[in-house]
């Protein structure tokens, strides 16, 4: 079982400098759904959010995530 463990900060709710970082996060989300692996997400926003999930769902999960941010 590998475990990804990735934190994305968010200051004032907005991504600005992190899409870089959000992109390298996606592409260590697919790698691990390729591997079959379990992953164990990290995210600060005022508050910690941690979940580990088979990682079809993660991808699913960051996806949400990423949108709902882009939204605000």
């Amino acid at each position: 079982m590998q475990r990804l463990r990735h934190e994305v900060v968010l200051l004032h709710g907005k991504l600005g400098s992190r899409e870089a970082e959000i992109e390298t996060l996606k592409q260590q989300l697919e790698e691990a759904k390729r591997e079959e692996s379990v992953v164990e997400l990290e995210f600060s926003n005022y508050r910690k959010h941690t979940q580990k999930l088979m990682c079809d769902t993660a991808v699913d999960k960051t996806e949400q995530w990423l949108d709902s941010l882009s939204s605000n």
